[in-house]
């Protein structure tokens, strides 16, 4: 029977162990050796990592725990910074448009909204008939466009993640 490391890994520390498999495997799997008290070397983390696994300790195994929770706090600080740097794009759009000229944004805001509702209207209105064959690829495109428009949405009004923020704090029991 094969060693299922992953699955060891996931019962004492659920996100490294689900960050194993992703992309993020081999930060994940040299946190984990780090937390174990492993020297790593460079490429093989996985394997190392399993093979230290048949052998840990419960001093280990606690030393794995303590690494999960100092890895989601890190992940929910880049989180933040992320929102934050995300905030300062928009800001910076904005800042774009009024250091030069708002009409090209202006412009093209309209046309995009001004097309895309329309294709929205007659799709929805019968006015225009997509054939079987190319009913997925209108989906699709109707999709994108749609992205699209709440990109725009967001340019002008800003996002709703600090409405969404706003909502879960208030939510909070107090």
């Amino acid at each position: 029977m094969d060693f299922d490391f992953e699955s060891l890994v996931g019962k004492f520390a659920p996100l490294i162990g689900t960050a194993i498999g992703g992309p993020f495997g081999g930060m994940a799997a040299k946190i984990a050796l780090d937390a174990l008290g492993i020297d790593t070397k460079e490429g093989d983390e996985k394997e190392q990592l399993k093979e230290a696994l048949k052998s840990m300790t419960p001093e280990q195994a606690i030393q794995l725990k303590l690494a999960e929770k100092n890895w989601e706090a890190k992940m929910k600080e880049l989180d933040i910074k992320e929102e934050e740097l995300h905030g300062r794009d928009r800001a910076s759009a904005r800042d774009m448009a009024t250091k030069t000229s708002i009409w090209p944004q202006v412009t093209l805001s309209t046309l995009y909204t001004v097309g895309y509702f329309s294709v929205l209207y007659m799709f929805l209105s019968g006015g225009v008939s997509i054939e079987d064959s190319i009913k997925t690829e209108f989906a699709m495109v109707l999709g994108v466009l749609t992205a699209g428009q709440v990109q725009i949405m967001n340019f002008w009004f800003g996002s709703s993640s600090g409405s969404k923020d706003k909502t879960t704090k208030l939510s909070l029991p107090r």
